[in-house]
C-alpha cells in the first residue's frame, strides 16, 4: 500500500511539476513524532486535496524574480 501511494504521490507531484509549474515543495517532519508513514501521505493528499479546490486557494506573491 504504500509503495503504490508514494508512487501515486510522485506522480501527482509529478504532473503538477509539468503542468502547473511546480518548482519545489517540501514536507518538514519532526523526527520520532510517532506518526506513520501512512498518516504523512494521508496528510499530503489532503493538502493536495485542497491545493487543487480554487476556493481554498488564492495567488501570492512573493517578488521574486526568475531569469528566462
Amino acid at each position: 500500500m504504500i509503495e503504490n501511494t508514494c508512487k501515486s504521490l510522485a506522480e501527482r507531484l509529478e504532473a503538477k511539476r509539468v503542468d502547473g509549474g511546480l518548482v519545489d515543495i517540501k514536507f518538514y517532519i519532526k523526527p520520532y513524532s510517532g506518526c506513520e508513514l501512512q498518516d504523512i501521505y494521508d496528510e499530503v493528499d489532503a493538502l493536495l486535496n485542497a491545493v487543487d479546490d480554487p476556493s481554498r486557494v488564492e495567488d501570492f506573491a512573493f517578488g521574486d524574480r526568475r531569469a528566462s
